[in-house]
């Protein structure tokens, strides 16, 4: 009788184990996957790569939908076959929409790459020439070229993946706070070459850059240029900056009305040089209008089917479910994805309209007095808040039919 009691005793105490074990594994696949599954396996791809990692990543780790453009060796594939940059500025909308090409399985989204070769200055620092050789190296999927002088910097990985471990390689990572290995840049570089498009986000071109936007164009490369409401641009910043100033907000905004002034006047600036600019080319190269998308984040808000949709259908890149599927389930949540300023998954209509429950009535009159503000609102089709009353009253849109 003791022995048997023994022995249901240690299957009872292996099978707790067990499940101990599977739960741990589950709970810890779903931490390091914050942005989606592409599912299925790329296992006979992986073991074409020798050595790939010391991490042993095995077909249990890479998981990725496997479809016609995987199943051909990237040595007879070549680079991507179509390159995209989403233009824009700081507090944009990117995050959502780059989230809607970072979850299509057959392309990799590189989030802010240039952030990585400021070489202790700023991106504003930059030669047309710096930049001009990076991207190249960045479109042709070679990383450990393009971060030949950079991947040593001491950066968290909780960082650097947004590059060298990639949005898309984003799920393999195993544990917090590592920073990203030759493997994992190796890694990123094979499944690039397996993806048929590239695509890139850079919200800090400056004035002096620009010209590359030409080039790129001439190039037959995808801009998608995104916009959003300078006055909400606004908004978003300046809850970062009084959440770093440790200040409630509408003191925040009173004590440093003038600057926030003069920072509003800066990004309008911005944006209507590159309008302007970028206008005039198109205008001297008709041809270059095909690969020059204007778009708002409010409509990817208010409409993000349907937007999504058009789009994809303009840049000539087959709409996948999966796109449609992050859609749905993002865009009705309440809440955010844990972030608290970089965030994809929230109600995207509440947060549109947000500024105009944040922001006083004196500071957006103060924004909507400004030359090159008040150029960018009606250019891009918003409407002036004329009083406060109708800043606050939400039924009345500020956002005009445009495009």
């Amino acid at each position: 009788m003791t022995t048997c009691r023994r022995k249901y005793l240690s299957v009872t105490i292996v099978g707790v184990l067990c499940i101990v074990y599977y739960v741990s594994t589950w709970q810890s696949s779903r931490l390091h996957r914050p942005f989606g599954d592409k599912s299925v396996v790329l296992s006979n791809q992986i073991r074409a790569v020798q050595p790939l990692s010391e991490h042993s990543l095995t077909s249990k780790h890479v998981r990725r939908t496997v479809d016609n453009t995987t199943q051909t060796p990237p040595s007879e594939r070549g680079v991507s076959d179509k390159r995209i940059i989403i233009l824009t500025t700081r507090r944009s909308g990117s995050s959502f929409v780059g989230q809607l090409f970072n979850e299509h399985p057959d392309i990799a989204y590189l989030f802010e790459p240039m952030q990585l070769i400021k070489f202790g200055g700023t991106l504003a620092d930059l030669s047309v020439d710096v930049i001009r050789s990076y991207m190249k190296k960045i479109f042709s999927c070679a990383y450990s070229d393009a971060l030949h002088d950079v991947k040593e910097l001491p950066m968290r990985a909780s960082f650097l993946s947004h590059f060298v471990c990639a949005s898309f390689l984003r799920h393999w990572k195993q544990g917090h706070g590592r920073y990203c290995t030759e493997a994992d840049i190796k890694l990123a570089e094979f499944i690039c070459r397996l993806s048929k498009y590239v695509a890139v986000k850079t919200i800090r071109i400056y004035a002096k850059q620009l010209p590359l936007v030409q080039e790129y164009l001439r190039e037959r490369v995808q801009i998608i240029h995104l916009h959003r409401d300078p006055r909400g641009v606004m908004s978003s910043r300046i809850t970062i900056d009084q959440f770093k100033a440790r200040q409630q907000r509408t003191v925040y905004i009173q004590k440093n009305v003038n600057t926030l002034v003069r920072k509003a006047s800066t990004h309008c600036r911005r944006v209507r040089d590159a309008v302007e600019r970028i206008a005039a080319w198109t205008s001297v190269e008709p041809s270059l209008k095909q690969f020059y998308h204007v778009v708002r984040y409010e409509d990817f808000a208010y409409h993000p089917e349907a937007r999504t949709k058009a789009l994809y259908a303009s840049l000539g890149v087959e709409l996948h479910s999966n796109v449609l599927a992050w859609i749905r389930k993002a865009t009705v949540n309440n809440t955010s994805n844990g972030h608290l300023f970089y965030s994809t998954s929230r109600n995207s209509t509440q947060t549109a309209e947000a500024w105009r429950h944040k922001l006083p009535f004196y500071y957006v009159h103060a924004i909507q007095q400004l030359p090159n503000c008040q150029y960018v609102i009606r250019k891009l089709g918003y409407e002036f808040a004329r009083s406060q009353e109708m800043l606050h009253n939400t039924s009345l849109s500020l956002v005009r039919e445009f495009g």
